[in-house]
């Protein structure tokens, strides 16, 4: 009667020999300089989610000081093994994640472990996946932009995010860093608990 899905398995597999867990704001974690980064392809299957992206990969490239997207091929197999794509999840403090061929993106669950904020276009990419995240998690630790704020109002999302006050990032980092243990695949370390 009813479907329930399982996160993406992460490109990150943390274990317990890691000295710092890359969802920690710690002193010694990498700085988040970078606004935003996006890491897929500009192109998709669907009309409307490949318009969301040209224009999205238009306003990031315009700014690369403060956005950056790395094009992958169109399928899952362009982020498999990216390790310094992933390890720039660690410097970016929103990760948008627009749809693609499917509503929702390996990557959302790759910007939480690496505690990148996503930034969804459609509350319906994280809503399915109940038993991980509630709805209030999921409210917690990403930024919503309706896409027709982008694809009709021609809004600029850098400027959203850029709005954000300092204040609510932190906040949701530290929200992702509550949950991010329970959307990874490989052994939680002791001191954090089970997830």
């Amino acid at each position: 009667k009813h479907w329930y899905a399982a996160p993406y398995p992460s490109s990150f597999h943390w274990y317990e020999g890691i000295k710092e867990l890359p969802w920690e704001m710690t002193p010694t974690a990498p700085k988040r300089t970078l606004l935003a980064l996006i890491i897929g392809s500009v192109r998709t299957s669907q009309p409307t989610t490949s318009n969301l992206r040209k224009l999205l990969y238009t306003q990031c490239t315009a700014e690369p000081e403060a956005c950056q997207w790395h094009k992958t091929a169109h399928s899952c197999s362009g982020v498999v093994n990216a390790t310094k794509e992933m390890l720039q999840l660690r410097q970016a403090k929103f990760c948008p994640a627009p749809p693609g061929d499917s509503i929702t993106r390996k990557s959302l669950f790759d910007s939480l472990v690496a505690g990148c904020v996503p930034v969804l276009f459609s509350k319906a990419s994280l809503v399915q996946y109940s038993w991980h995240l509630s709805e209030e998690d999921v409210n917690n630790v990403t930024v919503y932009i309706p896409m027709k704020t982008i694809n009709d109002e021609e809004k600029n999302f850098l400027e959203i995010l850029r709005s954000i006050p300092q204040k609510e990032l932190r906040r949701k980092q530290r929200a992702i860093a509550e949950i991010a243990p329970r959307l990874q695949y490989a052994v939680v370390p002791k001191r954090i608990g089970n997830g």
